[in-house]
Formats: C-alpha cells, sequence, structure tokens
C-alpha cells in the first residue's frame, strides 16, 4: 500500500485528505454511483441549487466522525481507553483463535498458508504506515496504536460507507417499493398472479425484517468494497512481509467496519453512535451543508469547538463519546439548525408535495406493471438471471436488487441503479403511455414531476393556513366534549372502585380539563393557542387508547369523502401526514435517542442529559406544536375555475373534530362496558 495521500476540496470541511485506502474505496464503480444518488431527493424542484449528492456528504461524513474518534481518545483517561482497547482486543483476537476458518475470501486472496494466526496476530505490531502518523494522539500507548489506527480507519470507511446502499432518490423509492409490498402482501397467495408472486419473491428478504432496505443492500456493498479493496497475492508477493502486512491490516479493518455498521458487538454499537447517533458526524455534516446548497446564507457550525471538547467515557455498560457542558451553545445551535433545516427545506410545502408526487408514480406504474398477469406468455421482463444491463422499464427498479444472479452481475446492475436511471424510466413511461392520455390521474402527477407544470395546489403551506382547520375541529367537538368528559370520569370511578379495571386514563385525566377549557373556548376569531394546534394535542391525550395511525387514518377518511363529494368540484386531492421528531430524547446513550455531556472541574467528573442543562428540546417542541399535521394538495376541475379553499379548510377540519369526537365516544364507550 502506497502512502500517497489526496485531497479533495470541499465546500464546507475545505481540503479534507485521503488516504490510499480510502481512495481505492471511492474510486469503485459502486461507489461512484453516489454522485447520482440526491441528498434530498426532489428538494432541487423547490430550491434548485440543492444538488447536493450522498458522494460529497459521505466525504463530509468521514472527515467529521475520525476527527470525532480522534479528539474522543485524545481527550480521554489512559485507564479507560486501556479498558476501551483490551475489550476491542479481545475480540478480534478471539476471532483470529477460533473463527478464520469462515473467512474463505480472504484465504483465496492472501493464501492459506499466509491467512494463519500465527501471522495475523502479529497486527499489534506490524509496522505503521507513515501517512497514519499524525492521527495517533501522544496518549495512545506503543502497544495500543496499531488497534488505535485500525479503529480510526473503520470508523472513517464506516462513515465513508454509511449511505452506499441507498436506491434512486433515497428514502422515496423505498417507501414507494414497501407501499407497494404492503398492498400485494394482502392479496391472498393462491390468487396472486405471476407478476405479483415473483416481486413477493425478491423482496421478501428486504420486507420481512426489522433494517430497512438502504441498510441491507449497503451492508452487500461494503462487503463488497471491502473485498475488492484486498489484493490477490502472489506466491511471490506473500514472501514480501510488509506487502502481507499491509495486507492483513486492510483485512481486519474490513471486519471491524463490518462489525461497526451490522453493530456485531455492544461496543461496535457504540462506535456506530459516532455515525448513527444524536449528534453524529452525519447529521453534523449534513445541517450545514443542505442548507447552504438549497441557497440559505446561514454558514456552518462552529465544527471544531465540540469536537475538539470530546471525550471518551465509561457510563454504565456503555462508551459514549461525549462533548463538554462548554460546548453546549454550539450544541444547541445544531439542534436549531438541525430543525430549521427540516422547517425550511424538508417539511416545506412544495419539496412535500414533488416527494409524495414521485413517490405515487413509483408506486402506481409498479401495481400497473404487477396488475397485468402474463402467466400463460413469456415475460419480456423476465427476472435478471445474469442480465448486467438494467431495462428502461418500472419493474427493473426491484429486479436490480434481486439476489438470485451471479455476484458480478448483482452489482453491475447496482451500478446502474440512480437517480438518472430512475428519471429515464419515468419519462419513457410517460412518453410511451401518458402523454395524451389524461384519464388517469398519473399522467398530471408525472407531468408536474416532470416538467414542472401546476396541477395540485397546496392549501397548507404554513401554520396561518392550518389555522382555521385547527379551530374548525375544536368547534365541531364543543357538541360531544362534554359526552367525552362524562364518560372520562365514569371510568374513571369505576377504576377507583375495582382495582381489577386498569384503563389508560393518565395521560387523559392530566390534560382533561385543559383540553375541555381549549376547545370550549374556541372560534374563528380567538388567538392560537401559544402552545400549539389543539389537533396536535388531541393525538397526543388520547394516544393510549389507539394505534399510531388513528388520528391519520381519520383525516385520510375525510379527504377522502371531500374526494368523492361533487359539490367541492376537486379532480383529485392528496394528503401527506408529517410525523416531526425533536431530534434528541431524554437520558445519556445516543442509542435511545439521548446525548450525554461530560462536566469536568479538577477531580470532579460527571456525565449529564444533555437535556437536563438545557431548553433547546423544549423551544423546538413549542415550535414543532405550531407545524401544520398535514399538507393538503387538491386538483381542481376544469382547469383553473375559482375554489374557495378557506371554505374547504373550514368543512374539512369540521368532518375531522366530527369524526374524532365519533371515534373518541366509541371507544370510551367499549372502556365503559369492561
Amino acid at each position: 500500500m502506497g502512502n500517497k495521500t489526496i485531497q479533495i476540496a470541499d465546500t464546507i470541511h475545505g481540503s479534507v485528505k485521503l488516504n490510499s485506502l480510502e481512495k481505492q474505496v471511492i474510486s469503485t464503480p459502486i461507489f461512484n454511483r453516489l454522485h447520482n444518488i440526491s441528498q434530498n431527493s426532489t428538494a432541487y424542484l423547490t430550491y434548485p441549487t440543492n444538488r447536493t449528492k450522498r458522494f460529497e456528504h459521505s466525504i463530509g461524513t468521514m472527515q467529521l466522525c475520525g476527527n470525532m474518534f480522534m479528539s474522543s481518545v485524545a481527550n480521554t483517561k489512559e485507564e479507560i481507553i486501556d479498558n476501551f482497547f483490551v475489550t476491542i482486543e479481545s475480540i478480534i483476537d478471539e476471532q483470529i483463535n477460533t473463527s478464520l476458518d469462515k473467512y474463505t475470501n480472504y484465504k483465496i486472496k492472501i493464501g492459506d498458508r499466509n491467512f494463519d494466526k500465527s501471522k495475523i496476530i502479529k497486527y499489534k505490531k506490524a509496522k505503521i504506515n507513515e501517512e497514519y502518523n499524525k492521527y495517533i494522539p501522544i496518549n495512545v500507548k506503543d502497544t495500543h496504536k496499531n488497534l488505535y489506527i485500525i479503529l480510526f480507519q473503520a470508523i472513517r470507511l464506516s462513515a465513508l460507507l454509511h449511505d452506499v446502499g441507498h436506491p434512486p432518490f433515497s428514502h422515496i423509492t423505498e417507501f414507494a417499493l414497501k407501499d407497494v409490498w404492503n398492498d400485494i402482501i394482502e392479496i391472498d397467495e393462491e390468487t396472486r398472479n405471476k407478476r405479483q408472486k415473483e416481486y413477493v419473491s425478491i423482496m421478501k428478504k428486504y420486507f420481512d425484517t426489522r433494517q430497512d432496505l438502504h441498510e441491507q443492500i449497503g451492508n452487500k456493498i461494503t462487503s463488497k468494497v471491502i473485498n475488492d479493496i484486498i489484493e490477490n497475492l502472489t506466491e511471490e508477493q506473500s514472501k514480501d512481509t510488509t506487502l502481507l502486512e499491509q495486507q492483513l491490516f486492510k483485512v481486519i479493518v474490513a471486519e471491524i467496519t463490518s462489525a461497526i455498521l451490522e453493530e456485531k458487538k455492544p461496543i461496535f454499537s457504540d462506535l456506530h453512535r459516532i455515525i448513527d447517533g444524536t449528534l453524529d458526524g452525519d447529521r453534523l455534516d449534513y445541517v450545514s451543508r443542505d442548507p447552504l446548497n438549497s441557497g440559505l446564507n446561514v454558514g456552518c457550525i462552529e465544527y471544531d469547538r465540540i469536537i475538539e471538547s470530546m471525550k471518551l467515557v465509561k457510563e454504565g455498560d456503555n462508551y459514549l463519546f461525549s462533548p463538554s457542558t462548554k460546548s453546549i451553545d454550539t450544541i444547541e445551535d445544531f439542534f436549531n439548525r438541525r430543525w430549521k433545516l427540516y422547517k425550511q427545506i424538508v417539511y416545506h410545502h412544495r419539496v412535500i408535495k414533488t416527494d409524495f408526487l414521485l413517490q405515487d408514480c413509483i408506486k402506481e406504474l409498479a401495481k400497473s406493471y404487477l396488475n397485468v398477469d402474463d402467466s400463460k406468455s413469456k415475460d419480456e421482463n423476465s427476472p435478471c438471471e445474469n442480465v448486467k444491463i438494467l431495462d428502461y422499464n418500472i419493474s427493473s427498479i426491484w429486479k436490480a436488487i434481486e439476489d438470485k444472479p451471479s455476484y458480478f452481475y448483482f452489482f453491475n446492475r447496482l451500478i446502474q441503479w440512480d437517480d438518472g436511471w430512475l428519471m429515464a424510466i419515468l419519462k419513457k413511461h410517460y412518453f410511451d403511455e401518458y402523454s395524451e392520455n389524461f384519464e388517469n390521474n398519473i399522467s398530471y402527477k408525472l407531468e408536474e414531476l416532470l416538467s414542472n407544470k401546476k396541477y395540485y395546489y397546496s392549501l397548507i403551506k404554513r401554520t396561518e393556513d392550518f389555522i382555521n382547520i385547527d379551530k374548525a375541529v375544536a368547534i365541531s367537538m364543543q357538541k360531544e366534549y362534554h359526552k367525552i368528559n362524562r364518560l372520562i370520569n365514569e371510568i374513571d370511578k369505576k377504576q377507583k372502585e375495582d382495582k381489577n379495571i386498569k384503563v389508560p386514563l393518565d395521560k387523559i385525566l392530566k390534560y382533561a380539563s385543559e383540553l375541555e377549557e381549549t376547545i370550549k373556548n374556541a372560534s374563528y376569531e380567538s388567538p392560537l393557542p401559544n402552545d400549539g394546534f389543539i389537533l396536535r394535542k388531541i393525538d397526543k391525550v388520547y394516544s393510549n387508547l389507539f394505534n399510531d395511525d388513528w388520528l391519520s387514518d381519520i383525516i385520510l377518511n375525510c379527504v377522502n369523502k371531500m374526494k368523492k363529494d361533487t359539490t367541492y368540484n376537486i379532480k383529485d386531492a392528496f394528503v401527506v401526514i408529517k410525523k416531526v421528531k425533536v431530534g434528541i430524547n431524554g437520558g445519556k446513550n445516543a442509542k435511545q435517542g439521548g446525548l450525554g455531556v461530560y462536566t469536568s472541574v479538577g477531580e470532579y467528573f460527571e456525565v449529564k442529559s444533555f437535556l437536563d442543562l438545557s431548553n433547546v428540546g423544549k423551544s423546538i417542541t413549542m415550535e414543532m406544536n405550531l407545524m401544520p399535521l398535514f399538507y393538503l394538495y387538491v386538483f381542481k376541475n376544469n382547469g383553473h375555475e375559482y375554489m374557495d379553499f378557506n371554505k374547504i379548510k373550514i368543512e374539512l377540519g369540521t368532518m375531522i373534530g366530527d369524526d374524532v369526537a365519533s371515534v373518541i365516544i366509541g371507544e370510551l364507550t367499549k372502556l365503559m362496558k369492561i
């Protein structure tokens, strides 16, 4: 392995240095696919300069994560460092001593005689490549330097590869494929046609698991990339001790990289929090990159202030990569930036619309293809057995990731599986099937998506557009809320008299009087409550009685009723419900969404929950409560004929309020009979 480093100029981080191993990774065709995978899906249709690709984001994440690990070790006490390295060393040694037989792919490349535990165990004393010396903190003992470098390199590679499995347009395609899956598995297995059975066969392994599709694809690509960077050694080359040590170094780095990304042990899960946590390299990069690339003049985070304060700490059974309380202002800035990114870009009403249009077009084209029963004819678009060129057909979106074909063909297809390829498919379907056929609403959706022609109007753009819907909900519920309260009080009385009756009323009782007062005083002239929309409160207060989607189902049902009512003159409409998150929970552990920050004065040292020291979570929650619960888009009949949008919103709110009251009363009545 040569010592040559390269530099990449980055808009956020300046000159980013990559060593020879990282250069090998970014030079693979499968990694270069990220040049054509959008970070923010269709945001560029609203913010034309937002052309961020996952390639540059991955480079930035690698830079930040490597620095976070290096600073955390540099600021840590000797005892904690020793215990940390000893734990990881024991895991590596155990694998070397007991499990070498399963690594046949490395044996083939390096040779049976070289892939021997007596040689691999020398990783602890092998000569360190000079390009790594500047990254070794002075407090790392000589006995741990090689292990530190292995971990440092594995962290950087894990960060570099963390997004490598994303489909075209990232999460949008993944959601569309999952929507199609959910529809097909509702069809009785015996009545599914040939194409539907084939879809289930291909996608079963991706959707019959808790792990997201992009993570599973990412693990496959990571294994391929790190396998490819380990060169085949000839018998003559294997006699070169330095060259052999370099190859064995790559093997261990490769395995640690996979262990981090797949969280194979608790300590690797702790390391993964540097890349995927509450305050991680991934988020730290995109909260600066995405707004700046969208044309928002917001500058960058003070990265050094957070990262250079970080320390590796032991908290219970976990190792935390914890920033100092001295950087709280900058951490608050990070969370505020993240919130503003979502509020201004991700949840911009037009971005939500174009994301939905793309997702719906993929879904509808896929279902149109899958609903054709060709069991008696030869399918021109047969499974991708030994096919390395992707067809320009909607079915290739899932056939690209069919896992039957050879290793070689599978990855050749994945290289083509990008934004440009998907847009070409949508254009082909549009011009072949829909450009002159406007009987199906998908024609209009494709045209709006591909040519920016406006058919669907946003009825809810900002907070003020949601106010009358929310007030209509409350006014509608006024006539029934006394009945709701009576049922609540009767159930509470009943369970106090009989301890065997247990109904989850705690949250309802806690907020009952406050909610009743808000609803009772609601009018179209009353100001918006300071603590947020009434509909959001209702969802929160009554969530214990229903499943997570109870309110979403009511909203969708009301919009569908409105679509069918010809008096509204609506050709088509859709609603997008957004469940907004603050971005941080209480506690210290990032795996549970918390963040631990340390304070240190002299001998005194303590790790505290960030939210115990900062009000940023509360302030974001207050803003979040004033965000619309859903976004409504309407396609008017008869072209541009006038439509009273405010009337539609008020009547929709009334329908929602009626249904919410009815559903709550129905559930409470059932509970009364327990």
